[in-house]
Formats: C-alpha cells, structure tokens, sequence
C-alpha cells in the first residue's frame, strides 16, 4: 500500500516513490479501491490500466477493487 499525508499529495513525492518500487522491486500490479478516484488517476498517470474488477478486498470485506496492471 502506499499511502502520502495529504500535505504531501500533488508534489511529485508519490510519483517518484512508485517508479522506485517498478525499477527495484518490479512492481506491476497494484489494487486500488473502487471509489478512490485520486489513486485510480494516479496511477493511470503513471502507466497502470485496469484488468479486472473485484467486489471484495484480499480479506473478503466488501469493498470493491479495481486491479490495474502497468502497460
């Protein structure tokens, strides 16, 4: 998960903490949760599209995911 303190938000320090994790840790997949629209655009900004669709998350609460995979 990656999370910023929204003081942080807009000033590049996500953008570049991600392309960390894609050339480090070849990160290339990521959920995000269905109604965080600020993360979808993120990370459809940063090369991600979505694959599949879920309506629970990975501990079967029901909180709808969107996974997205980097282009």
């Amino acid at each position: 998960m990656l999370f910023l303190d929204a003081d942080y938000l807009g000033l590049g320090y996500g953008t570049k903490i991600l392309k960390i994790l894609i050339s480090t840790f070849r990160i290339s997949t990521v959920d995000v949760n269905e109604d965080n629209q600020q993360a979808y655009n993120f990370y459809c900004k940063n090369g991600f599209t979505i694959t599949s669709k879920s309506g629970k998350d990975c501990i079967g609460m029901p909180y709808p995911l969107l996974h997205l995979k980097l282009k």
